[in-house]
């Protein structure tokens, strides 16, 4: 009888303290920023000037938890339009949808997609003259290595048919020409986005 009188009393301690974890659990704050998947579709939920804004994301890009990695994307503007509020939203993108390091070549929605990594200073006093400014297209790294100015990955295309200023998309998001090279001669469509890799 005392043995089944000490069973009782620990399943009630253990259903007391679930119950007390669950309270825990529930009073928790959910993370302002982050995903929400529901069905086939993810959410990216961030907050931008004390409102909270929730984005519709492709579910197969998620679906391969075990590779991903963090990438900063901007909410771009149109170069070519009235430049619009911009919102960093970070978002987990698997590494086989974008181009990375170890792929070397992506075949991304403007063409195929290589990386090359040099000094992009003179790129940028070029695009300087022609008229994007500092202020509103500052030169910086982003978190995955992309160069970037302003909103815009730089990248290198054939200049006859996207001159310096177009933008396009990639597969590491918007971006901007600034430069070109060689591999044009051999396929016009290529692009060769700007990286610290």
């Amino acid at each position: 009888m005392k043995e089944l009188l000490r069973l009782l009393i620990i399943a009630l301690i253990l259903a007391i303290l679930f119950i007390l974890c669950l309270i825990w659990v529930s009073q928790i704050e959910p993370d302002k920023n982050g995903l929400l998947r529901g069905g086939d579709t993810t959410y990216v939920i961030y907050e931008y000037e004390h409102k909270q804004l929730v984005d519709e994301v492709p579910a197969y890009l998620f679906d391969d938890p075990e590779i991903v990695m963090e990438v900063t994307l901007a909410t771009p503007c149109q170069a070519i339009e009235e430049p619009q509020k911009k919102v960093e939203v970070f978002v987990n993108y698997a590494k086989k949808y974008h181009l990375t390091r170890q792929s070397g070549v992506f075949n991304g929605p403007s063409g195929k997609e290589t990386y090359y990594n040099l000094d992009m200073s003179r790129c940028v006093s070029i695009m300087r003259s022609i008229g994007f400014s500092e202020d509103d297209y500052p030169y910086w790294v982003r978190s995955d290595g992309a160069k970037m100015l302003g909103d815009y990955v730089m990248c290198a295309a054939e200049l006859n048919t996207r001159p310096k200023g177009t933008v396009l998309k990639t597969s590491m998001g918007l971006a901007i020409v600034v430069d070109t090279g060689t591999f044009a001669y051999g396929n016009p469509s290529q692009i060769d986005i700007c990286t610290t890799w």
